[in-house]
């Protein structure tokens, strides 16, 4: 028997289970992947991917511990992981305009190195749930 999966509509597809998401968190009045991403391939599956991607941009930008925010990575089809079609962070204005150039700094390296978010996930060091 083989199982597959797809990212197709919502993207929670296949047989990857419900409830896994990077952090382990499922938040309800938040933003959110839908993206099942246990058993996805970590090198190219792009919600996977850019889920990792954007997991660490928020760690490493200490955004999560000292203010509420969002960032949102969207892929599109024929277009490289490093570049998506749109990065879009939302999170206090005040909080923005302090930081903004190391915001920045941390987005632009972290997707010109998505090789590295494939071996934190292969070492485990990203939490899949």
């Amino acid at each position: 028997m083989t199982h597959c999966g797809s990212c197709i509509e919502t993207g929670d597809e296949g047989v990857v289970g419900r409830g896994n998401r990077i952090g382990g968190l499922i938040r309800i009045n938040r933003a959110m992947s839908m993206e099942g991403i246990c058993g996805k391939n970590p090198c190219y599956h792009t919600g996977k991917v850019l889920a990792g991607a954007a997991y660490e941009i928020m760690q490493n930008t200490d955004l999560n511990q000292n203010t509420e925010a969002t960032i949102y990575l969207v892929g599109q089809r024929g277009r490289s992981l490093e570049k998506p079609w749109s990065v879009v962070l939302e999170a206090p204005t005040e909080y923005l305009n302090a930081n903004l150039k190391k915001i920045e700094e941390n987005i632009e390296y972290t997707l010109s190195n998505l090789g590295k978010i494939t071996e934190k996930f292969l070492k485990r060091e990203i939490p899949l749930c």
